[in-house]
């Protein structure tokens, strides 16, 4: 792809198999600048301009590019599965993502969702935290962060229902 990775975040959790209840593990959460010229129309979205992005990487000491930091797959190295709302985007962004177990909140919720948001094929992230009573505040959308908490929220969600629906 020709855009950089200009902010990367992760919760990692240990699934209890018998409730579905998650114990949040560790957090991984990093800024970095674009190798190419930074890009108006990703600001609109992402508000990193180098300024935010500076601001946010305060004293760090890891590299300024994602493709140049390993930590993430280090981080990443004994997770089961990859869990995102529409997780073949950020797979593009990070490889070594498809050659695992994935879940799509995305994906999965389309379907049911169907009824309540016809007008669109996919449901947005901020339409997922609606349908599953998930406050979020809309300024944060688009923070990888705060993007990732609300996944794993609705995440949480949908183990709740399946397993109401199976008892």
């Amino acid at each position: 792809n020709n855009y950089s990775v200009l902010s990367c975040s992760a919760i990692k959790y240990e699934i209890n198999p018998i409730t579905y209840e998650l114990r949040e593990l560790d957090r991984f959460n990093r800024y970095y600048y674009p190798v190419e010229e930074f890009d108006p129309s990703a600001i609109f979205v992402n508000g990193l301009t180098k300024k935010v992005i500076k601001k946010k990487r305060d004293t760090a000491t890891y590299p300024e590019h994602f493709q140049m930091d390993s930590d993430f797959k280090a981080f990443c190295s004994d997770t089961k599965r990859f869990i995102a709302h529409n997780i073949s985007f950020d797979s593009r962004f990070v490889p070594f993502i498809k050659k695992q177990r994935q879940f799509c909140t995305m994906m999965t919720n389309t379907d049911i969702m169907a009824d309540y948001f016809i007008q669109r094929k996919w449901p947005k992230l901020s339409e997922a935290a609606s349908y599953y009573g998930i406050p979020f505040k809309k300024s944060a959308l688009h923070d990888s962060l705060a993007d990732t908490e609300i996944t794993s929220k609705i995440f949480i969600e949908m183990l709740k229902r399946a397993r109401v629906g199976n008892t």
